[in-house]
Protein backbone atom coordinates (compact mmCIF):
# COMPACT_ATOMS: atom_id res chain seq x y z
CA UNK A 1 0.00 0.00 0.00
CA UNK A 2 0.99 3.53 -0.96
CA UNK A 3 1.67 6.07 1.91
CA UNK A 4 2.36 9.73 0.98
CA UNK A 5 5.23 11.08 3.01
CA UNK A 6 4.63 14.62 2.38
CA UNK A 7 2.32 15.27 5.51
CA UNK A 8 4.86 13.75 8.01
CA UNK A 9 7.68 15.56 6.35
CA UNK A 10 6.10 19.34 6.45
CA UNK A 11 4.62 18.48 10.27
CA UNK A 12 8.41 17.51 11.15
CA UNK A 13 9.90 20.52 9.28
CA UNK A 14 7.23 22.48 10.91
CA UNK A 15 7.81 21.34 14.64
CA UNK A 16 11.39 22.12 14.22
CA UNK A 17 11.18 25.58 12.95
CA UNK A 18 8.63 26.26 15.56
CA UNK A 19 11.07 24.92 17.94
CA UNK A 20 13.73 27.44 16.94
CA UNK A 21 11.03 30.47 16.73
CA UNK A 22 8.57 29.94 19.21
CA UNK A 23 11.22 27.85 21.73
CA UNK A 24 8.54 24.68 22.14
CA UNK A 25 7.48 22.08 19.84
CA UNK A 26 3.71 20.77 19.08
CA UNK A 27 2.06 17.90 19.09
CA UNK A 28 1.63 16.93 15.33
CA UNK A 29 -2.08 16.60 16.68
CA UNK A 30 -2.02 19.96 18.40
CA UNK A 31 -5.17 22.15 17.19
CA UNK A 32 -2.85 25.24 17.35
CA UNK A 33 -0.28 23.50 15.24
CA UNK A 34 -2.80 22.39 12.23
CA UNK A 35 -4.46 25.75 12.50
CA UNK A 36 -0.92 27.05 11.75
CA UNK A 37 0.31 24.69 8.67
CA UNK A 38 -3.48 24.93 7.15
CA UNK A 39 -2.65 29.13 7.17
CA UNK A 40 0.81 28.13 5.61
CA UNK A 41 -0.50 25.87 3.27
CA UNK A 42 -3.40 28.15 2.58
CA UNK A 43 -0.78 31.49 2.25
CA UNK A 44 1.38 28.91 -0.62
CA UNK A 45 -1.30 27.73 -2.56
CA UNK A 46 -2.50 30.97 -3.35
CA UNK A 47 0.61 32.56 -3.77
CA UNK A 48 0.99 30.06 -6.69
CA UNK A 49 -1.74 30.54 -8.35
CA UNK A 50 -1.69 32.81 -11.16
CA UNK A 51 -3.87 35.24 -9.27
CA UNK A 52 -1.48 35.07 -6.63
CA UNK A 53 1.14 36.09 -8.87
CA UNK A 54 -0.51 38.89 -10.05
CA UNK A 55 -1.00 40.05 -6.66
CA UNK A 56 2.40 40.04 -6.03
CA UNK A 57 3.54 41.54 -8.92
CA UNK A 58 0.59 44.26 -9.20
CA UNK A 59 -0.90 44.96 -5.76
CA UNK A 60 -1.95 48.18 -6.35
CA UNK A 61 -4.20 47.09 -9.36
CA UNK A 62 -5.19 43.85 -8.02
CA UNK A 63 -6.99 45.15 -4.98
CA UNK A 64 -9.52 46.61 -7.19
CA UNK A 65 -10.19 43.49 -8.70
CA UNK A 66 -12.29 40.66 -7.37
CA UNK A 67 -10.97 36.96 -7.25
CA UNK A 68 -8.97 34.30 -5.64
CA UNK A 69 -6.37 36.41 -4.63
CA UNK A 70 -8.29 38.29 -1.72
CA UNK A 71 -7.75 35.21 0.62
CA UNK A 72 -4.57 36.12 0.71
CA UNK A 73 -4.27 38.91 2.83
CA UNK A 74 -7.16 37.66 5.51
CA UNK A 75 -5.02 34.19 5.59
CA UNK A 76 -1.64 36.68 6.10
CA UNK A 77 -3.86 38.68 8.66
CA UNK A 78 -4.47 35.29 10.39
CA UNK A 79 -0.56 34.35 10.46
CA UNK A 80 0.07 38.23 11.80
CA UNK A 81 -1.98 37.53 14.63
CA UNK A 82 -0.71 34.01 15.69
CA UNK A 83 3.11 35.45 15.70
CA UNK A 84 1.56 38.73 17.79
CA UNK A 85 -0.04 36.54 20.19
CA UNK A 86 3.02 34.38 20.45
CA UNK A 87 5.48 37.42 20.72
CA UNK A 88 2.82 38.93 23.53
CA UNK A 89 3.57 35.33 24.99
CA UNK A 90 7.41 35.47 25.15
CA UNK A 91 6.69 39.10 26.08
CA UNK A 92 5.11 38.66 29.63
CA UNK A 93 7.60 35.95 30.35
CA UNK A 94 11.23 38.04 28.64
CA UNK A 95 14.59 37.74 30.66
CA UNK A 96 17.37 39.14 28.78
CA UNK A 97 19.42 37.35 30.35
CA UNK A 98 18.35 33.99 29.42
CA UNK A 99 17.04 33.98 25.30
CA UNK A 100 14.81 30.88 24.97
CA UNK A 101 14.06 31.05 21.16
CA UNK A 102 14.58 33.53 18.16
CA UNK A 103 11.58 35.77 19.55
CA UNK A 104 13.36 36.28 22.50
CA UNK A 105 16.43 37.22 21.11
CA UNK A 106 14.28 39.27 18.14
CA UNK A 107 13.27 41.76 21.29
CA UNK A 108 16.55 41.69 23.00
CA UNK A 109 18.24 43.05 19.77
CA UNK A 110 14.93 45.21 19.39
CA UNK A 111 15.93 46.93 22.63
CA UNK A 112 19.58 47.29 22.01
CA UNK A 113 18.44 49.34 18.42
CA UNK A 114 18.11 52.93 19.07
CA UNK A 115 14.39 53.85 18.41
CA UNK A 116 15.34 56.39 15.22
CA UNK A 117 17.35 53.41 13.40
CA UNK A 118 14.62 50.95 14.11
CA UNK A 119 13.18 50.69 10.28
CA UNK A 120 12.54 47.38 9.58
CA UNK A 121 13.08 46.40 13.13
CA UNK A 122 9.44 46.03 14.36
CA UNK A 123 7.35 43.86 15.44
CA UNK A 124 4.21 42.88 13.54
CA UNK A 125 2.08 44.98 15.79
CA UNK A 126 4.25 48.10 15.46
CA UNK A 127 3.09 49.06 11.29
Amino acid sequence: QFIDPTKFVVQGVANVICSIVFGDRFEYSNDSFQKLLGMFSSVFQDMSSSWGQMQDMMPSVMQFIPGPHKRINKSLEKLTDFIKERVKMNEETFDPNSPRDFIDCFLIKQQQVPKKSKKGLTSAGER
